[in-house]
């Protein structure tokens, strides 16, 4: 009975985890990319300022920030010092959406709209699930349920074949 269970779950959950292992690998390839990127740039970053000169053009960042937009709701600052630049820029949730960027060596400001999901976005939000919104994380969680429910029909098949070889009194291992 729990083999025909184990059976019948596991086999649409193959393709799901596909579809999550495919877009696992690509986003951690994106992931190796960017640091790989990243450590390039770092070895042309300048020296950082003091933390009271970074405080200062912070506050004139937020400043020109809500002059420049007044309803964003920043939730994240970035502050870049790498070859001699020195921008601040806050942003809102997803990276790469809205947000103000704002040179605080001139002065010059920049309001950024959030452009249409990425090819990044997407496979984050397909790799979590948001892509198909509240839909999405339920079937996420269900899957999930499912997946235990596997795990513990698993066990039970295995137990139950442990204990025919056992009665059979064959040694090794099952696949030998």
């Amino acid at each position: 009975m729990m083999r025909r269970y184990h059976r019948w779950f596991s086999f649409p959950l193959i393709l799901f985890l596909f579809v999550v292992t495919m877009t696992g690998v690509v986003l951690q390839g994106e992931e190796v990319a960017k640091i790989s990127e990243a450590r390039l740039a770092a070895t042309g970053a300048s020296a950082l300022p003091e933390d009271a000169v970074v405080l200062a053009q912070l506050g004139k960042a937020l400043q020109q920030t809500r002059a420049a937009n007044p309803d964003l709701a920043a939730q994240r600052i970035e502050l870049d010092y790498s070859r001699g630049q020195a921008k601040a820029r806050l942003a809102v949730q997803p990276r790469g959406g809205a947000s103000v960027e704002v040179d605080m060596k001139t002065g010059e400001t920049k309001v950024v709209t959030a452009p249409p999901p990425s090819l990044h976005v997407m496979m984050i939000q397909l790799h979590t699930g948001r892509l198909l919104g509240p839909v999405g994380l339920v079937i996420m969680m269900l899957v999930s349920l499912v997946f235990l429910v596997l795990t513990i029909t698993g066990f039970m098949v295995y137990l139950d074949m442990w204990k025919r070889r056992r009665k059979a009194a064959k040694s090794g291992l099952f696949w030998s």
